[in-house]
């Protein structure tokens, strides 16, 4: 169980995320870190609208439905929700913040032969022992780094969460290869993913059952995504991106 400060700590990173970075954020389940499910007409047996036309959403009172749909920068909301939930677990819901992500996973298991989703992995390069070792690879196919200039969080796992602003709509992607099969045919690369519409990250200073997650960069300001940092994205993720309070 967490203590009262580690909830405190969470909230507090939250409240300052989203007062003084615009970040769009929400309490989150201390053990599936998956959204909270306040609002009891709007859960999915009952629900007979979009998170678009919700009237408890519309309300701007802090209804928790609709899963990420729900997260908010109103300062008041934001302490309502610390206080009734105590949680410490806290995530940005991303597209409506103007965010992408790209999430280097570490997660354990023998790499496949090609890592990399449409682009051969060089031959003198040693087989990648995660998502951190690919996306330096790509990134260094690329003529680029894995740097941490942008807002960038470290997980328990040992994985990075690299946070950008964007203004364009990306899909959110998974690099993960097929049962039976030696090729990542998905998303940029073998345990990156990328996350913008729909998607959320949890936020440095929560604690969940994994552990901590400790902001790992030196600014807390994302920086703007460019090709670099996505350079195999799939052509029908570039369209314009529209959010709720464009």
């Amino acid at each position: 169980m967490t203590t009262n400060r580690t909830v405190q700590n969470a909230a507090d990173a939250a409240l300052w995320l989203a007062v003084h970075r615009g970040f769009h954020v929400l309490p989150l389940n201390y053990g599936t870190k998956t959204p909270l499910r306040g609002c009891v007409d709007c859960r999915a047996e009952h629900c007979d609208h979009t998170p678009q036309t919700c009237p408890c959403l519309a309300r701007g009172d802090g209804a928790l439905c609709h899963g990420v749909w729900a997260a908010t920068t109103d300062p008041g909301v934001i302490g309502r929700w610390a206080q009734r939930w105590h949680t410490s677990v806290w995530a940005v819901h991303l597209w409506v913040s103007g965010l992408l992500a790209v999430d280097l996973d570490t997660r354990p298991g023998p790499p496949p032969r090609q890592p990399l989703n449409g682009l051969p992995w060089p031959a003198d390069e040693p087989p990648p022992a995660d998502g951190l070792d690919t996306y330096a690879t790509l990134a260094a196919l690329s003529g680029g780094t894995v740097g941490t200039d942008t807002f960038t969080t470290d997980t328990p796992s040992g994985g990075l969460h690299l946070i950008y602003s964007t203004t364009r709509q990306w899909k959110g992607s998974q690099g993960k290869v097929r049962d039976g099969d030696d090729t990542v045919r998905t998303g940029l690369g073998w345990q990156i993913d990328i996350k913008c519409y729909g998607g959320y990250v949890v936020l440095p200073g929560s604690t969940s059952k994994a552990g901590l997650y400790r902001r790992s960069s030196t600014t807390t300001t994302p920086r703007p995504a460019r090709r670099l940092d996505l350079p195999t994205a799939d052509r029908d993720t570039d369209r314009p991106l529209r959010r709720p309070t464009d």
